[in-house]
């Protein structure tokens, strides 16, 4: 074999050994931009899942701080003042919640981890919608959440992620639950004498103490009543307090299974505005008289020409007040006397029970001692007049 065909075969040897590594370190390239794109994308795909939930933490603040503002308001109007803009949208000139809002512009909500270290951030705005209505509110929550921090993302890092939750809250007005207690006080409560007695359950939000041996016969409480027929029971009543319970009493509020300490507050009802008591009075067809004299005319006094804003009421054996379903009074109410039927007064002013108030048909017999739904479902048959 010449020596040209030797270098020719060499060439040829060399070329396609030179192209079988250039095709080699092709496809090592191209593997690892693959598996470069493949490791941003899962990164971008944690990033994103963890502002997801840093966006459903900012969530979770929002309707605690709802329920706090119901709860410190008591009314659905002040959701309409934070919200002054009836046709904003949720998207653009929504209410946002201010964590803090220094010279440098507002300050989102922080998320941290058990050791105090920074996850992500998040920034609250809120829709307020059925304005209109006097028992609800609807209010569309969105929550941005941002990881590594809010600051990143302004400022352009490539790590930085945002993700948009969005939930909607009805926000519902319901009758005052105070009512539902013999004895109910906003702060602490307390029984001192042997001579108190109370027949039904008694509540607190604060602490409730108890000397010298009152007695509370509890009532046993139910989800729902309709007249004699009740629904769900929910416990035998007793003692409720927002904070500790201390000392004891007589009756069946006495055993230490009906004693309710810790329990959550129970909102005070907001009587600066009467609009949803108002139409409720006139809604339920309530009533109040005196010897024949109705004085609401549609459940409200104090609402019509000729109607003054306070009203005194004194019941006698033989003309007492009857009372029929919710009433409101716009002003002062003075009460004593006998008083007949079931139902609530709601005063916008002050309430001055000025002597006795006595029913002049009271139960015919004494509340049963047991607490089985059958037991006092058929003790209100007789006695629920």
């Amino acid at each position: 074999m010449s020596g040209k065909s030797q270098m020719r075969k060499r060439g040829s040897a060399l070329l396609a050994t030179t192209v079988i590594v250039t095709m080699v370190l092709s496809f090592m390239l191209a593997g690892m931009a693959l598996v470069t794109v493949k490791s941003t994308e899962a990164t971008t795909a944690v990033t994103r899942l963890e502002s997801k939930t840093v966006a459903e933490a900012g969530v979770e603040y929002a309707i605690y701080w709802v329920r706090e503002v119901m709860k410190i308001w008591g009314t659905l109007g002040v959701f309409d003042n934070l919200d002054p803009d009836a046709t904003d949208d949720i998207e653009t000139g929504a209410t946002q919640i201010v964590f803090a809002q220094p010279s440098s512009g507002q300050i989102p909500g922080d998320l941290k981890d058990s050791s105090g270290n920074l996850v992500g951030q998040y920034d609250i705005f809120l829709d307020v919608r059925d304005r209109t209505s006097s028992d609800h509110r609807t209010i569309v929550i969105r929550s941005r959440g941002y990881v590594p921090s809010k600051a990143a993302f302004l400022a352009g890092d490539k790590n930085a992620s945002f993700v948009d939750v969005y939930t909607r809250l009805r926000i519902s007005q319901r009758d005052a639950r105070p009512g539902d207690y013999a004895y109910f006080i906003n702060h602490w409560g307390w029984f001192y004498g042997s001579t108190i007695t109370a027949n039904g359950n008694v509540r607190a939000n604060g602490k409730f103490s108890m000397r010298y041996d009152p007695t509370v016969n509890a009532s046993p409480i139910y989800e729902t009543a309709d007249g004699s027929n009740l629904k769900d029971k929910i416990n035998d009543g007793g003692v409720f307090a927002g904070l500790d319970i201390e000392g004891s009493c007589r009756g069946t509020a006495g055993r230490e299974e009906n004693q309710y300490d810790y329990e959550d507050p129970i909102v005070m009802p907001n009587l600066s505005d009467l609009t949803y008591y108002r139409e409720r009075a006139t809604a339920s067809g309530g009533s109040l008289s005196v010897g024949g004299t109705e004085f609401t005319g549609n459940g409200v006094y104090g609402d019509q020409p000729g109607e003054k804003q306070n009203l005194y009421l004194e019941g006698t054996a033989d003309d007492p007040i009857k009372i029929h379903g919710t009433v409101v009074v716009n002003g002062d109410l003075v009460i004593k006397g006998y008083i007949s039927g079931q139902g609530t007064i709601i005063a916008g002013g002050n309430a001055y029970i000025a002597g006795d108030l006595r029913y002049v048909n009271p139960p015919t017999t004494p509340r049963p001692a047991g607490t089985s739904e059958s037991e006092v479902e058929s003790w209100l048959a007789v006695n629920l007049d």
